[in-house]
């Protein structure tokens, strides 16, 4: 699979988190760091890239889908991160 190169498109979805609080987003650092489904290790996403410049507030961030990337984050991720890890599909 070959991803888009455009920022913009398809694969990527824009999300925030905790804006009833006035904080959350990603900031400089959180690239390819997991977005994880709550109380859980089962990681949904991946940031890609965000629009919280400065750090403050509640701007978007950009995810790639992890069932776009499975078979790459079973390749890449070193056996001792599947103990505390848990990759799956969600429908």
């Amino acid at each position: 699979m070959e991803l888009s190169k455009n920022k913009r498109s398809d694969e990527f979805i824009k999300l925030t988190s905790n804006p009833a609080q006035g904080k959350g987003g990603s900031s400089f650092g959180d690239s390819g760091g997991p977005i994880l489904l709550r109380d859980t290790n089962i990681i949904l996403g991946l940031v890609s890239y965000g629009t919280n410049y400065n750090c403050a507030g509640i701007e978007y961030a950009a995810r790639v889908n992890t069932s776009d990337v499975l078979n790459w984050l079973y390749t890449y991720l070193l056996p001792q991160y599947f103990s505390i890890i848990e990759l799956k599909f969600i429908d």
